[in-house]
């Protein structure tokens, strides 16, 4: 194991030339700069007062001033940032890239994903092999062709982004700003009721807008809507290679009363969010533990130095700055065991997140079969676009009753029925499973 302590003052500018391996960076509110690798002889540096330049053969841990400015030119694998308030380069990384609560950050090439989370200040990003998620945006988002599927929610500033996937924009669009997004599958845009915009949509499948008050001019998959007044709206360019969607919809059960013609489409993009909450959740259930955690050892650690400085061990004993290192080198692998702990539940909840975002999928096919038979039977009777009655009432499964004789075959299970079983579903009051067991049921009545 190498390992270094320096100490470069509350802002030093920090350049990381190359690492082999992953590296994860954690910002303090310490002077001192630390580097660890697990193996020896991997770090090397230059100093020179506040400036430092760093390299590491294999993978590399540092914690440093969260006022530092730091560069990062070229990593092998992983790299995780979290707590730092001071600017941020990234030219190259290998693997997927995390940031967590940074200032304004300018990112290159990404191999894998990239994350962001509580960037207060703009994000630009070069070009990202994989998917590219966005949430707490306090600035302006630019970024090249992303290779994967793009996510963006509680972007503040404007947008200019294009993915080879599909998209999802949940933003409050607001006047003073741009935003241009090109999508090579399905884009989908969520927004607020309140929203002021005039929407410029162009699409190779369907252009669907379902957002009370909305005027819309044009027809076909080249659509103009105005939402609000007009006055001082904001104005948007949005262009999706598949179906393009722009709904004001929320999760609001009296929302679910009134089923367009594309239900099953506004279903999938719920369970989608609903996914991508869940996930959010986790995240930040386990970013929170890791945080008061590292608070803790570093409160320690601070401790110990300071009780350390005080001692005198006489000539020949041992050094106490040595033994204080080494205090804080077992924390370190305290707080590595209890992060891969950590880790581990997060895994363990993202394979139960996948098993509900199947669930969701089984429903959401449901869905979109009882409203296609639901129109099949409406145009063969002349009633295509009538509202559907929710006036249907039904009893929950009774007790097996003994062997009667047979009877004649009973009625299939309408549509009503299957539509208000999904409402339910939509509402909470019913889970996944327990629809299932009434769509069952009711079958074999």
């Amino acid at each position: 194991m190498d390992n270094i302590i320096l100490d470069l003052g509350p802002e030093p500018v920090v350049d990381i030339t190359s690492v082999g391996n992953d590296l994860r960076v954690t910002g303090w509110e310490q002077p001192q700069f630390e580097a660890e690798s697990s193996d020896e002889h991997s770090l090397k540096f230059d100093q020179d007062g506040g400036k430092l330049s760093l390299r590491a053969s294999n993978d590399c841990t540092i914690r440093l001033p969260q006022g530092a400015r730091l560069s990062i030119q070229k990593v092998g694998g992983d790299v995780r940032i979290k707590a730092l308030h001071g600017p941020l380069i990234i030219r190259n990384v290998g693997g997927d890239l995390a940031l967590r609560q940074t200032a304004a950050a300018e990112v290159g090439n990404v191999g894998g994903d990239l994350s962001a989370k509580k960037v207060s200040g703009d994000l630009r990003v070069g070009q990202v092999g994989g998917d590219l998620s966005v949430r707490g945006l306090e600035g302006d988002f630019k970024c090249a062709p992303v290779g994967g599927d793009l996510y963006l929610r509680d972007v503040e500033g404007g947008i200019q982004a294009t993915a080879g996937g599909d998209m999802i924009l949940v933003v409050d669009f607001t006047s003073g700003h741009e935003y241009s997004a090109t999508a090579g599958g399905d884009l989908t845009c969520r927004l607020p009721g309140e929203a002021s915009a005039r929407l410029s949509l162009t699409a190779g499948g369907d252009v669907m807008v379902d957002v009370p008050g909305a005027k819309i001019d044009g027809g076909g998959n080249r659509k103009t809507v105005t939402l609000g007044s007009g006055e001082a709206a904001a104005y948007a360019d949005l262009r999706a290679g598949g179906d393009l969607v722009v709904t004001g919809q929320t999760f609001d059960a009296e929302a679910m009363g009134d089923f367009g013609e594309h239900f099953g489409d506004d279903y999938g993009v719920m369970a989608e969010e609903f996914a991508s909450q869940m996930k959010s959740q986790i995240e930040t259930q386990i970013e929170t533990q890791m945080a008061d955690f590292e608070k803790q050892m570093s409160e320690m650690s601070k401790q110990l130095d300071e009780r350390m400085a005080g001692v005198n061990f006489g000539p020949g004993r041992v050094n106490a700055e040595e033994i204080a290192a080494r205090a804080r080198r077992a924390a370190e692998r305290m707080e590595r065991a209890a992060r891969q702990k950590a880790e581990a539940t997060a895994r363990r909840m993202s394979a139960a997140q996948a098993r509900n975002e199947k669930q969701a999928e089984r429903a959401r096919r449901l869905a979109e079969a009882a409203q296609r038979r639901a129109e099949a039977r409406f145009s063969d009777e002349g009633e295509r676009g009538r509202p559907m009655n929710w006036g249907f009432k039904f009893e929950p499964q009774r007790p097996a009753r003994p062997a009667a004789p047979p009877s004649p075959p009973a009625e299939p299970v309408s549509d009503e029925e299957r539509m208000v079983i999904l409402k339910m579903l939509e509402q909470g009051k019913i889970s996944v499973a327990e629809a299932e067991k009434l769509l069952a049921a009711l079958e074999e009545k």
